[in-house]
């Protein structure tokens, strides 16, 4: 093995491990992922908030008339 060593890219050959091994691993990703999460949801969160909003406004609006 390398005795320790870090290996930077695939390049190393593959070895028949014969005897328990430890292997350490460092995932060094350093950039956000996008998940377009909020361009999803937001549409629909916006919608659902005016058709409620309109809601409360009509029933008031009818109760009014009402009395």
């Amino acid at each position: 093995m390398n005795n320790g060593d870090a290996v930077t890219d695939n390049s190393y050959p593959e070895t028949a491990l014969t005897a328990d091994t430890t292997v350490d691993f460092t995932n060094s990703l350093s950039m956000s992922v996008p998940t377009g999460v909020l361009l999803t949801i937001a549409p629909f969160a916006v919608g659902l908030f005016l058709f409620g909003a309109l809601a409360v406004f009509f029933v008031a609006r009818k109760r009014q008339y009402e009395e």
